[in-house]
């Protein structure tokens, strides 16, 4: 026996009531939403807080308290390690930026502490003004860093620098930055009687 609760008539009315409550539903519930053209992609934003201050104070810390007779003897290895840090910082965009900065300096040109402290500051400067940041004044290079401690501006840095971005895109550059920070710290430990404490 067959059991038909809705005649073919009825089940005919019922779905075309149910296509035309679904139509008038569409139309009522549309919400328009405009559609912006040309929206540049940006990079995710990185708080400078994380890792730029701890990053700028190890650099013109380092600039500053070198030992003067120590500088020409660990100057090619600070070199390439302030190259080797800017070109894997934890944002492609700023180190990008870094790299093309860097590489159109000459840093055979770098021979003394006052060249080195410099070059920090122009850069430090270069970063500022594409930024938008207030200039950075020459006078506070010697009198801000000399009253660092070296072991915890490079610890505070270590710290920073060796965060994971979170992004499964920078998981390479994560790998790299903390191989680089191994590297970092053997020769901070093989080099540190260089610095003033």
């Amino acid at each position: 026996m067959n059991m038909n609760f809705f005649s073919p008539q009825s089940r005919a009315n019922t779905n075309l009531k149910n296509k035309q409550q679904y139509a008038m539903s569409m139309h009522t519930r549309r919400v328009m939403t405009p559609v912006v053209e040309n929206v540049p992609v940006s990079a995710p934003v990185v708080n400078k807080v994380k890792w730029g201050e701890p990053t700028w104070y190890l650099f013109h810390t380092l600039s500053v308290k070198i030992k003067d007779a120590e500088f020409l003897r660990v100057r090619q290895d600070l070199l390439n390690n302030i190259y080797s840090i800017c070109v894997n910082l934890p944002c492609p965009i700023c180190a990008d930026h870094a790299k093309e900065y860097l590489n159109a300096i000459n840093f055979n040109t770098i021979q003394t502490k006052e060249d080195f402290q410099r070059l920090l500051y122009h850069f430090h400067n270069s970063v500022n003004e594409r930024k938008g940041y207030p200039m950075f004044p020459w006078e506070e290079v010697h009198s801000k860093y000399s009253l660092a401690i070296t072991n915890n501006i490079i610890i505070n840095f270590m710290g920073h620098y060796s965060e994971k971005s979170g992004n499964p895109k920078m998981s390479a550059s994560d790998f790299l930055r903390n191989r680089l920070i191994g590297i970092l710290k053997q020769w901070f430990n093989d080099n540190i009687q260089s610095f003033h404490p």
